[in-house]
């Protein structure tokens, strides 16, 4: 709409974005900021915008979105990639008048995660919610275990030796304050390792007495028998206002899967 944008407006049917690149990196060894996020959502920044946004729907496709993070313990980073992002989000507006009629912002996503296992998220975002409620599903299908240790080595510190995921499933309801919903990732056969960097030395280590304790608690199977219902745990994580939502998600959802596998604390 060429004069709503003449008037510092952007009224559109659609915005199309192709062949996007979007990479974040943390280095945990850094000291964070003491900022308060809250309030700090992507829909509440929408509608904090200094000019009105009217978008019917956005389509990006082809995205590539990478979140490095080194470790402070053992100063080597790991990289979480999703390839080949398609996603659709409908409903971009902070017009009052619109949020009146519709007061749902939605994103559908299709991706591969670590390039290699097909994952699908559904965001919903309520506008102009007091508490910045959000609700989040989604699904990932089989990864190899060898792909996950690139992640939980450096990040763990731990590793994958064994096993195979089958899949993840997730959903959750948000809000400025916290997380909760369920989570069920089935998997067979999983053997982990603990690891340590001694001091001086570069590579990492297996903590062996550890790891024979560790795998005592862990469940290896789930289902734990063929036949029986799969574990699905209910989960609340409560949100460190400082981190954002993605933060926040993550965390929730790691903390539902260790839940998963016998680990509570």
């Amino acid at each position: 709409d060429i004069p709503q944008l003449f008037n510092e407006n952007i009224f559109a049917d659609s915005i199309l974005i192709g062949g996007a690149s979007f990479k974040i990196y943390r280095d945990l060894s850094i000291t964070r900021d003491k900022q308060n996020r809250v309030g700090r959502y992507p829909h509440q920044l929408l509608d904090n915008l200094p000019l009105t946004v009217n978008a019917k729907t956005l389509i990006l496709s082809n995205a590539f979105v990478e979140y490095k993070e080194r470790s402070a313990i053992t100063s080597q980073a790991g990289k979480v990639q999703f390839h080949q992002v398609y996603a659709t989000i409908s409903n971009i507006t902070n017009d009052k008048e619109a949020i009146k009629s519709n007061n749902v912002m939605r994103a559908a996503i299709k991706t591969k995660f670590l390039n290699t296992a097909p994952f699908e998220v559904d965001w919903t975002f309520y506008l102009q919610h007091p508490k910045g409620r959000f609700d989040i599903k989604g699904n990932m299908g089989s990864v190899a275990v060898e792909d996950l240790s690139r992640l939980t080595e450096p990040m763990g510190p731990a590793k994958m030796e064994k096993g195979k995921i089958k899949s993840l499933s997730f959903n959750l309801e948000g809000n400025d304050y916290g997380a909760d919903g369920t989570i069920k990732m089935l998997y067979e056969d999983l053997k982990i390792a603990l690891l340590e960097k001694k001091e001086g030395e570069k590579e990492l280590d297996k903590k062996t007495l550890a790891s024979f304790v560790a795998n005592l608690v862990v469940k290896n199977n789930n289902p734990a028998r063929e036949g029986d219902p799969p574990r699905v745990e209910t989960v609340r994580f409560d949100r460190d206002t400082n981190r954002s939502i993605f933060h926040l998600v993550c965390k929730t959802i790691f903390k539902g899967v260790k839940e998963t596998v016998g680990i509570k604390k």
